[in-house]
């Protein structure tokens, strides 16, 4: 319990009193809806994808989502949308909450979700009851393999409170103020490396064989090329490929590349340390994708 709220202290930088919120008091229940959901059936095949933010999981959820056959591996676990959901389907705690999902999103036998390590330790204290409850049967990891681009990405939505451009009526670029700030783009970085330290440990403690992904793997290979990948590894069959696209597009300008180079000249020593320290990470990336993509891994900054 210590260790991992202090995990998710550090991940999410959130009050302990919103740690120990209970995110399904005062729901009501809706037997309808429980009826008819009754009646589907548990999915045989369960799979998670554990990501890092700023590395294309909402456009990679939304692509696996129009393929079909593979679920709708949305966020289910995050704070920001499950009250809502566990309200809609009258949810009566975290079990139910997840039967219920399971039912719901299910195709074909395939379930998936989407799930942080903040997310992991505000729902379900530790990893010990998270592999408990949801019981995946393959693991999919997405980093983003630049990860100096991915912190100043990072700081921008701290800023603009904005994530994805969706629709032509999204603010622009330079509707959005962005300003250079060294120490919260320090700040992103670490704690993006503690989440890939953490998921390292996790995928060796439990001796796991994930999937790997990267942000820049899934923009150099087609959907055509790595969407039969996941389907592979998850173990179900997609029942389209071609013709897939994405709504949302990248929210970068020469801004972000500007205030990278400055980051990188103002913290040489700092980024020789976390290339040297994520060396393993990146090459066990780059062992998987010469077996069945094309993308090459472009370092640690």
């Amino acid at each position: 319990m210590i260790t991992s709220l202090k995990s998710y202290l550090i991940f999410a930088g959130r009050r302990v009193a919103d740690y120990l919120n209970d995110p399904f008091t005062g729901i009501a229940e809706q037997p309808e809806c429980r009826n008819q959901l009754q009646s589907l059936p548990l999915p045989s095949r369960r799979y998670v994808i554990w990501f890092t933010p700023r590395s294309g999981s909402t456009r990679l959820t939304d692509i696996l989502n129009r393929a079909g056959g593979l679920s709708n591996p949305g966020e289910i676990f995050n704070p920001n949308y499950l009250g809502d959901l566990a309200a809609h389907y009258g949810a009566r705690d975290l079990a139910d909450y997840i039967d219920i999902m399971m039912r719901e999103r299910t195709t074909n036998g395939t379930f998936g979700c989407e799930i942080t390590l903040a997310q992991l330790y505000y729902i379900f204290f530790s990893e010990r009851q998270f592999f408990k409850m949801c019981q995946p049967t393959s693991t999919i990891l997405l980093i983003r393999e630049n990860i100096l681009e991915q912190a100043v990405s990072l700081s921008r939505m701290a800023q603009t409170g904005f994530s994805h451009r969706i629709s032509p009526s999204d603010p622009t670029d330079d509707d959005l103020p962005f300003r250079y700030d060294s120490d919260q783009i320090s700040d992103k970085l670490h704690r993006v490396l503690q989440m890939e330290r953490e998921y390292e440990r996790i995928i060796s403690s439990r001796k796991l064989q994930p999937l790997r992904l990267s942000y820049e793997t899934l923009i150099d290979n087609g959907l055509e090329i790595y969407v039969p990948v996941i389907a592979d590894h998850v173990g179900a069959k997609p029942y389209q490929v071609h013709g897939l696209e994405s709504v949302h597009q990248k929210i970068s300008d020469e801004r972000n590349l500007e205030y990278a180079r400055r980051f990188g000249i103002e913290n040489t020593t700092l980024l020789r340390r976390v290339a040297t320290g994520r060396a393993g990470i990146l090459d066990a990336l780059a062992a998987q994708q010469g077996r069945y993509l094309t993308g090459q891994s472009r370092g640690g900054t």
